[in-house]
């Protein structure tokens, strides 16, 4: 993971409080959303932006140049402690789906067996 005190407020979504994700920006104020948060948010049935700037919001598919070169800067941690992959920002959802060391539960879990195994 990145180290969160780091990533500038900038780079957080104002619905979730995450680094964004598929960042979409409001064209009224100019404030980034992730995408799901967003279209969570929308699908909700309340059609203003979530900062309320505007009854009829429109939002960018992407955010200001800037917003997207600082996204591109960031790299994180791989969630798997025995990983030691250093990932960019639009490859970590990718390297989390191959990681050789992601782990899962022994099928014989139910009759007590509690070896974790790696997934492939």
């Amino acid at each position: 993971m990145v180290n969160q005190e780091q990533v500038k407020e900038e780079l957080r979504c104002r619905i979730c409080l995450g680094i964004l994700w598929e960042p979409r920006e409001c064209k009224v104020c100019e404030t980034c959303f992730c995408g799901p948060c967003l279209d969570r948010w929308l699908a909700s049935g309340v059609a203003t932006c979530p900062l309320k700037c505007s009854a009829e919001p429109e939002f960018k598919d992407r955010p200001h140049k800037v917003i997207r070169n600082m996204l591109a800067e960031l790299t994180f941690h791989c969630k798997n402690s025995l990983c030691q992959a250093r990932i960019e920002y639009p490859r970590v959802f990718e390297h989390e789906r191959v990681c050789e060391f992601d782990l899962r539960e022994c099928g014989g879990k139910a009759e007590g067996c509690q070896t974790v195994l790696p997934k492939g």
